[in-house]
């Protein structure tokens, strides 16, 4: 298995793109980007901790496929 799951989640007004993999009921990893990167910067590292962990990263509003309050009206 080398997909992820992708959603948007609204956040005052901002989309924000969320991936996840690995096993739901298992202990949460959370990767946060720094600037002029995205959840890509994670793919690799999420591939081989997703059997033993939930794994999720995201972009942060503005960046990759999240989308800032600004761009939304907002």
């Amino acid at each position: 298995m080398t997909e992820f799951r992708h959603r948007k989640v609204m956040v005052e007004n901002a989309s924000i793109h969320v991936v996840e993999g690995g096993i739901q009921d298992h202990p949460v990893i959370v990767f946060l980007h720094g600037w002029r990167e995205n959840w890509t910067a994670f793919r690799q590292v999420m591939v081989e901790l997703r059997d033993g962990f939930h794994v999720v990263a995201l972009d942060f509003p503005g960046i990759g496929e999240s989308i800032g309050a600004a761009s939304l009206g907002g």
